[in-house]
């Protein structure tokens, strides 16, 4: 437990994301997992904002192509963070 509390203790701070902020937005899957992440631009790099992820159900696993399933990604960070997501421009 004690390992665990000190893990958890060195995570990175999620950073708040201002309107003006430049933010990105990184997916992932495989076969079973998809993930999402939400970046601030800075200065000196990139800060965490927000992750999110989760499991397809069985059948997405077995039929979907691995593009659907990075679309399922994005499609699942629009939908989570719609206020730092939906009146961005992206390039």
């Amino acid at each position: 437990v004690r390992e665990l509390k000190q893990v958890c203790n060195n995570l990175p701070k999620l950073a708040i994301p201002q309107d003006d902020d430049e933010l990105a937005v990184y997916i992932d899957a495989n076969d079973y997992r998809w993930a999402a992440v939400l970046m601030k631009k800075t200065t000196t790099g990139e800060e965490p904002c927000r992750y999110t992820g989760g499991l397809f159900t069985e059948q997405q696993a077995q039929v979907w192509h691995i593009n659907e399933k990075e679309f399922f990604a994005v499609w699942k960070a629009f939908k989570k963070w719609p206020l730092f997501l939906l009146d961005k421009e992206f390039t």
